[in-house]
């Protein structure tokens, strides 16, 4: 089976409804909290490992589609963003179960990068960083595991961010590998990333204890892309310095350690 490009990044997206205003009530799907209304008038692109009550959820894998209920209760995830005024626009394709960082589906096509249509949208958040960055969304949600939140964002130049693992709840998501499951968001301007990851956050972000000492391993700085901007950015710290003896730490297989992790939580 050869994959194949598709013009639409959505897999399910809710039927138009046209309520006269004397009778407008607003649908459960799309509720407004008035008191924390950040979001109101955003459009958010849903990742199809995302619940949504009465809705089916593919996870990018027809089989999946077949051998699972509809959705009895929405991902807290989406509920967040919708009790902030978003409003969803649909569910979005995914690599098949988010195994990938292509952003390609043998099974529902491969979302057409609206930058460089030639090229691969990135995954596995691929259809919500599609929509966004076509303009179908304003708020892309996805998971990232391994970079499938980073990579498709990069790809679609958009804003992305992974927060800290755990830092917003997985429940109603189809898992990948729970230990390491994130679910974070694209957006095409900064203050629109702020806003939703502010929404999706569990608890307030509080003050932490001042640093006094940032020690810092030279050589993963050096290999990184932004090595040149990281240095200059560690040489304005005062509390970052080199110390010890890190050569130990060049032997550890840390990448192979995360594949074989990962790998065995994907396996259960």
């Amino acid at each position: 089976m050869d994959h194949f490009t598709v013009s639409s990044p959505f897999v399910w997206q809710p039927a138009p409804t046209v309520v006269p205003a004397e009778q407008a009530s607003t649908p459960a799907l799309n509720a407004v909290n008035d008191s924390v209304n950040s979001l109101s008038g955003l459009r958010v692109a849903v990742k199809d490992l995302f619940a949504i009550e009465g809705t089916a959820t593919t996870a990018g894998n027809p089989h999946w589609l077949a051998t699972h209920p509809l959705a009895q209760t929405t991902a807290s995830a989406v509920s967040k963003l919708v009790s902030a005024g978003a409003e969803v626009a649909g569910k979005t394709i995914t690599d098949e179960l988010a195994y990938s960082l292509n952003g390609q589906n043998i099974h529902y096509g491969t979302p057409q990068n609206p930058l460089t249509p030639e090229r691969l949208p990135g995954g596995s958040s691929s259809g919500s960083a599609v929509a966004v960055s076509a303009g179908l969304a304003d708020i892309g949600l996805g998971t990232d595991t391994g970079g499938s939140i980073r990579v498709p964002a990069s790809y679609n130049a958009l804003y992305g961010m992974r927060p800290t693992h755990g830092r917003i709840s997985t429940d109603g998501l189809v898992a990948l590998a729970p230990g390491f499951d994130t679910i974070g968001v694209m957006t095409k301007s900064l203050d629109v990333l702020e806003r939703s990851m502010s929404c999706l956050f569990d608890s307030p972000v509080t003050d932490t204890p001042a640093l006094t000492s940032l020690v810092v391993y030279q050589k993963a700085v050096d290999n990184s892309e932004q090595a040149s901007a990281a240095n200059q950015w560690l040489a304005s710290l005062p509390i970052a310095r080199q110390a010890g003896d890190f050569s130990q730490l060049e032997q550890l297989p840390l990448a192979e350690a995360f594949r074989v992790l990962q790998g065995r939580e994907i396996w259960q």
